[in-house]
């Protein structure tokens, strides 16, 4: 699943997380998953520079 899917499936997801467990469990897996993918999107703290 590319960066791009992921974002779309937790976008899809993300209205029915309250109401819904298996759409709130699956959202979680998705965003650990983008969180230690590395993906420019969801750096971790000591990854993000200053500046240009």
């Amino acid at each position: 699943m590319t960066s791009d899917e992921r974002r779309a499936r937790m976008a899809e997801l993300l209205p029915r997380v309250e109401t819904d467990r298996a759409a709130l469990v699956e959202y979680g897996r998705l965003w650990m998953a983008a969180s230690y993918s590395g993906s420019p999107w969801n750096r971790k703290p000591h990854e993000v520079t200053t500046g240009p």
